[in-house]
């Protein structure tokens, strides 16, 4: 499998050094969606927040995946959005066995409070 992704380092204009975001198509995203690396593809990116990495469609609106890495725990959404969302989601999805689905509204709560569902066991 040949990935095409590319990550570089350039000077700013206050000449501080800045890394790049890895862009990647989006059928190549799943491995770097499971190494956890920050990426931006076709309407999907990526990203840390405070103890988490989260995988997003078309924006800060819809987390398709957030790892949380306190728990060391991947989360799924399981709200459908779009035709398009639900194939990023399975070109991102990332190959394990213990997804947990939970709503847009309890990844965002997950995410922003650390809020976690009622259920959840860990």
């Amino acid at each position: 499998m040949i990935f095409r992704f590319m990550l570089s380092i350039a000077k700013n204009n206050n000449n501080k050094t800045e890394k790049t975001m890895i862009k990647v198509a989006n059928k190549d995203a799943r491995a770097l969606v499971e190494d956890k690396n920050e990426f931006k593809g076709n309407n999907i990116f990526s990203e840390y927040k405070e103890d988490c990495y989260i995988v997003y469609s078309y924006g800060y609106h819809f987390p398709m995946f957030v790892y949380d890495l306190e728990m060391c725990q991947w989360y799924e959404n399981s709200d459908k959005y779009s035709s398009s969302t639900s194939k990023q989601q399975t070109q991102c999805r990332p190959r394990v066995d213990d997804i947990i689905p939970l709503g847009t509204h309890q990844l965002k709560d997950l995410v922003e409070h650390r809020i976690y569902p009622e259920g959840v066991n860990f």
